[in-house]
């Protein structure tokens, strides 16, 4: 139970949901779903979470946070080698399995170590931007198992990347608030810009008409709670709480990049996203990283 709250098992879902997304907004079929490409994956993104806990340590216990590896629950020397055999895991299995892939597969290593284990000022300028990173490979890393990344790339569209990347981008830099807090106002322009990510859809010509309804009532859903605490400041807790709320949105957006899809079939399908994110908030209450 504290290896899955270390490991914030509460948002595989989403990482699944990310791998099979790029899958279906390739035109390629899920019969082919490379499922020890997606175990791969997974232990990078966990394996991230554990060794993003056993860098911050002293900066969890200064903010009192009752994570495992602070309650002394979980010894900080075992989870770092569980983190790193995971990443070796993964890698062997790219290696092995899928070697199309397994350049990506130590990019993204090398981007969540960079992250982790970077001093503090070069993580605030570049954190934002290596977590973006690390999410758009996280929807390309299924189908460049099966078809190559720069197949993967083109097929994909850069819109959808984009504008995905964007998402965790503003999101990212809200979540760097969470020690001290900031004024809503600021937290609110965060919260809109990610919501305002997913209208570079509206690029294509031939988008489906339904898409700029799912466009606003996405925006209503995700920006309504911040709306009504735009009048006072945002504490640790209300910045935290909010972070994790747009984390566990985050399905969405790649529910309205299937319904921008050009093929059709991807349409219906769109309707997962709200499933996805109604599993991963259940599993968030109950797997709490905190």
């Amino acid at each position: 139970m504290k290896w899955f709250q270390l490991a914030r098992i509460a948002l595989l879902p989403t990482i699944a949901w990310d791998f099979t997304v790029g899958i279906l907004l390739a035109n390629q079929s899920l019969s082919d779903w490379p499922v020890l490409a997606f175990v791969a994956l997974a232990f990078i993104y966990h394996g991230s979470m554990i060794l993003n806990d056993v860098a911050d340590l002293q900066i969890d216990i200064k903010a009192h946070r009752p994570r495992p590896i602070v309650r002394k629950e979980i010894n900080r020397v075992v989870a770092l080698c569980v983190g790193l055999l995971m990443y070796t895991l993964a890698a062997a299995i790219c290696y092995i399995y899928y070697h199309k892939v397994f350049d990506m597969c130590l990019y993204l290593i090398c981007t969540v170590l960079l992250y982790n284990f970077s001093p503090t000022v070069l993580r605030k300028y570049l954190g934002p931007t290596l977590l973006a990173t690390a999410r758009a490979f996280s929807l390309m890393f299924g189908v460049s198992a099966l078809i190559g990344p720069a197949l993967a790339l083109n097929d994909i569209a850069y819109v959808n990347i984009m504008c995905y990347a964007l998402y965790y981008l503003f999101i990212s830099r809200m979540a760097q608030y969470e020690e001290q807090g900031m004024p809503a106002m600021r937290g609110l322009a965060f919260v809109g810009m990610a919501c305002l990510s997913p209208t570079l859809l509206l690029a294509s010509e031939l988008h489906n008409p339904l898409l700029i309804v799912a466009l606003l009532a996405f925006t209503v859903i995700a920006a309504r709670r911040p709306w009504q605490n735009r009048k006072q400041f945002w504490d640790q807790q209300t910045v935290q709480m909010q972070t994790r709320s747009s984390l566990c949105m985050a399905p969405l957006v790649l529910g309205l990049c299937l319904l921008a899809s050009a093929h059709s079939g991807n349409h219906l399908l769109a309707l997962c996203s709200l499933g996805v994110v109604v599993v991963t908030i259940n599993l968030a209450k109950r797997f709490a990283p905190e």
